[in-house]
């Protein structure tokens, strides 16, 4: 559940200014080069955990929504950077990364 992927790392914001972990050292680099080139940088969430199973429905809608809440308010926008593994599984997501590009392109267009 929440507690398990708390213990791994959740970081709201501007939270990749540092690397948190290695899962998150791309946020880092895509933040210091975008920077660098003079571009403003909006982020969202970041949730790293080890693999364990499938998590549960409402934690990864409550994320998902979030990632979505604060991508709607960031609007207009040239870019979206998703950093996904491609293994997470919650209860009644088979495929919690394609639900998630689904919802990101609706709201990109």
């Amino acid at each position: 559940g929440y507690r398990s992927l708390a213990e791994m790392g959740i970081a709201r914001g501007s939270a990749t200014s540092k690397a948190l972990n290695e899962p998150s050292c791309q946020l880092f680099v895509w933040r210091q080069r975008g920077e660098a080139d003079g571009h403003e940088i909006v982020e969202s969430l970041c949730v790293c955990a080890e693999p364990g199973g499938i998590t549960i429905r409402t934690v990864y809608e409550q994320f998902r929504d979030e990632i979505l809440d604060e991508l709607k308010a960031a609007m207009p926008v040239d870019c979206v950077l998703l950093a996904l593994h491609g293994a997470f599984v919650a209860e009644g997501y088979d495929d919690t990364e394609g639900d998630l590009l689904a919802h990101v392109r609706a709201v990109v267009g």
